[in-house]
């Protein structure tokens, strides 16, 4: 009990207590500054630890040093010299007397407070050297730690493939469930760009093997081979007891030889997921990717899930959407988001699969709602297209749409949705060069996709280069040689070199193939429906558009409800047929329009074909079907307006026009589209008496050309049949004698319908006194 009242006694006195306060605090402060560069300035994520071991070491020393030293100078007070009584017990008083030796000890002179703080500044400046030399190995790419981009390996912005991972653990989904959480986290490296599975569907045709086909590493491998690809990422999945054993290799496609292996292990299912994460990190800063980005970056289960089961689901469901089985995507995605209801990255995917399969807008609108909603749970890329797809879809709010897409691109020079989809918005408001850019950008980088083909042949048709189309057409088929559009697409630069024949002979060989897909078949039907109309083949035109709708509906695709009312718009907006809309009449009377779902009931389209035919309160009684039995969460951004300029129609027609031109001129605003709705705005200047504005929009469609965006055969056929009769109105001869030329000489051959329309066009010009051409 003496001794340990004398040990204390001996702590306190020489101030070891406020040394070890002092130190630790400091410790503290030091591990705190560590771990902020680590995070912020991109050190090597060891740091702290080696931070933390230098401190330890240290602890005893300074220990030490307070003992031998009696504390620290600056804390050497009242206690320094002060002796207890007890102490003195059993002493002499010449011993008491005697001076103690004056010359220090040799752990006198090996533990002062010099030498601590020489040693403290020497650990500092060890790991300082370490993390500098650590660093400089990286970025230089010397030794085992040299990065990929240094030692020139690969690039930066290089497009690897990752292969699914394989599996050996008793549970047959995980190798499914790494793979995607490791692609999940790798889309936020600017330096390993993984390259889509949808990207790589026609190397896997070309290597004869179905575009859903498991990417092993052997087929990843000869994927990357033949496209130009320099590597792979592949792994394993393994089972240690009850914990798993993540590995990964980055492996040269040409050679086979890894380029850089990966080790983690997790305990358990509940370790799974920062493994992973931890897995990525490794793989990210090996390949050359700054630190810093990596350090700052979202923590895995925050951009997917901390559900293993959801993200088990959402592995399946992915699978099942590259198939294209639609229908099991859903069934799973709705699994995954009961499991995890803020998992954004399964909602984002169920929203784009409602939209593909068309099979109920409404859910997509919801699930497009949820991504968004829960958008801060997704990778910055991921957000972003997020924010783009809902605001597309669901606010109609198009600068949003750009900027997002901008945002993308930003980030990923060579995102193929962004590219595709930021063209689109250029093409829809007349910016034909900048829409052109970007599907060349698309289709000549890692972006490419037969959806940006399909646009740049359009487009560069659009700029009356049809040659050019068909030359990347040409491509386009080369790559993707069982894409039928490669072959229906031909349509539109050959009508507009005026190879009718030609164009229709395309579509023909698409439709009676019985081996080519319904949807393919009726888009087919769609062509000839618009081949027809170029020729004034009316009764053509009318049945390849029921054809088409027929066909549609075997398919599940967008034709599928406009059985009736497509083909009967279009004899609408051409002709008012009686028939036609007594049939329509006729459909809705009987229940068939109010059984079918209030979104499947395509009310745009109905109260369209009303309002052309002139039954105004039919059409008004379809808009209050809309209003009343669809809820207000599910009216997409782009419905709502069609139904905003059908109103305007209505009163156009009807002869209230107060406010219809600032309507139709918000509506077409809104969309931010140049040539959307124009024949309906044409129409309904007719309808107020303003022709001359009528032929500036009917003319308008005429001068661009076959496109299928917006502009299409429909248009141009109502402009030419309407323009001759407007240009007299208003008492321009020469242009009215022009306009009904057009339509003699681009209908010589039209049939028994469409001839009705030349003779009438005759006549008018005999009238006018116009020698026929």
């Amino acid at each position: 009990m003496y001794f340990l009242r004398k040990l204390l006694r001996e702590i306190h006195r020489r101030s070891i207590w406020q040394v070890l306060g002092i130190y630790l605090a400091g410790s503290w402060a030091v591990l705190q500054v560590t771990d902020s560069l680590t995070q912020f300035a991109g050190l090597p994520e060891w740091t702290p630890t080696f931070a933390l071991v230098l401190l330890l070491v240290g602890l005893p020393i300074v220990t030490a040093t307070a003992f031998i030293q009696r504390g620290m100078p600056a804390l050497r007070g009242e206690y320094q010299d002060e002796v207890a009584p007890e102490d003195l017990e059993g002493q002499t008083p010449a011993e008491v007397l005697v001076e103690p030796e004056k010359h220090p000890l040799h752990h006198e002179r090996l533990f002062t407070w010099r030498n601590a703080i020489l040693g403290g500044v020497g650990a500092g400046t060890l790991l300082v050297a370490a993390v500098v030399a650590y660093l400089a190995m990286w970025a230089t790419g010397i030794g085992p730690v040299g990065s990929l981009v240094a030692q020139g390996v690969i690039s930066a912005g290089e497009p690897v493939i990752l292969a699914d991972f394989t599996n050996s653990t008793p549970d047959s989904t995980l190798g499914d469930v790494v793979t995607a959480a490791l692609r999940a986290d790798l889309v936020q490296s600017p330096v390993l760009r993984l390259v889509e599975r949808a990207s790589l569907e026609d190397v896997l045709r070309r290597m004869q093997r179905d575009p859903s086909t498991q990417l092993t590493p052997d087929v990843a491998r000869e994927a990357a081979q033949r496209d130009g690809i320099k590597a792979v990422l592949e792994g394993e999945v393994g089972s240690v007891g009850a914990g798993y054993i993540l590995t990964a290799t980055i492996r040269s496609a040409a050679s086979g030889s890894a380029l850089g292996a990966f080790r983690v292990s997790a305990a358990g299912p509940d370790d799974l997921i920062p493994a992973i994460d931890k897995l990525s990190q490794d793989i990210r800063e090996k390949a050359g990717e700054s630190l810093k980005n990596i350090h700052t970056g979202q923590p895995l289960d925050q951009v997917t899930t901390g559900s293993l089961d959801a993200l088990r689901l959402y592995s399946q469901a992915e699978a099942a959407f590259y198939r294209g089985d639609y229908p099991s995507t859903l069934s799973l995605l709705q699994q995954a988001v009961a499991a995890d209801s803020t998992f954004a990255m399964a909602w984002r995917l169920m929203a784009v699969a409602y939209s593909n399969s068309g099979l109920d807008p409404s859910k997509m609108v919801a699930a497009a709602t949820e991504a968004y909603q829960h958008r801060d749970h997704l990778t910055e890329i991921e957000r972003y297209l997020t924010e783009a797809f809902y605001n597309d879809q669901v606010t109609g709010n198009q600068a949003a749409v750009r900027q997002a897409y901008e945002n993308v691109l930003r980030l990923d020079p060579d995102n193929p949705h962004a590219l595709n989809n930021l063209g689109n918005i250029y093409l829809a408001t007349d910016a034909l060069e900048k829409a052109a850019s970007l599907y060349e950008r698309a289709i000549s980088g890692r972006g490419v996709s037969n959806i940006a083909f399909q646009n740049l042949a359009k487009t560069l048709v659009a700029q009356s280069e049809p040659d050019s189309a068909l030359k990347v057409l040409d491509a386009y088929e080369a790559r993707y040689p069982d894409d039928a559009n490669a072959v229906l697409l031909r349509s539109f630069p050959l009508l507009e070199m005026g190879r009718v024949e030609d164009a229709e002979a395309a579509a023909r060989s698409v439709v009676t193939d019985a081996a080519r897909p319904v949807n393919d078949r009726a888009y087919g039907y769609l062509i000839l429906e618009e081949t027809g109309l170029v020729r004034g083949r009316l009764a053509d035109a009318r049945r390849f558009a029921s054809e088409a709708a027929r066909v549609g509906a075997q398919a599940g695709v967008a034709y599928g409800w406009q059985v009736l009312n497509w083909a009967v718009w279009l004899e609408g907006l051409v002709k008012p047929s009686a028939e036609g809309v007594g049939a329509l009449k006729d459909w809705m009377a009987d229940g068939r329009f109010t059984s079918l779902p209030p979104l499947g009931r395509d009310h745009v389209y109905v109260a369209e074909t009303l309002i052309l035919a002139g039954d105004l309160e039919g059409a008004r009684k379809v808009i209050r079907d809309f209003r009343e039995s669809v809820p207000d969460a599910e009216k997409s951004a782009a419905t709502v307006r069609n139904i905003r300029l059908l109103e305007a129609m209505i009163r156009a027609r009807g002869r209230d026009t107060v406010g219809v031109s600032s309507d139709l001129q918000s509506v077409q605003d809104d969309q931010g589209c140049w040539s959307c709705y124009r024949t309906e705005i044409a129409l309904a200047h007719e309808w107020m008496h303003r022709p001359a504005r009528a032929i500036e929009l009917h003319e308008s469609v005429l001068a661009h050309l076959y496109t299928w965006v917006e502009i299409n055969p429909v248009d141009r056929t109502a402009a030419m049949l309407r323009l001759g009769p407007l240009y007299e109105e208003v008492g321009d001869t020469a242009k009215a004698v022009e306009a009904y030329q057009r339509l003699v000489d681009r209908w010589g051959d039209a049939d028994a319908d469409g001839q009705t329309y030349v003779r009438k066009a005759r006549e008018r010009l005999a009238a006018l006194g116009a020698a026929e051409s």
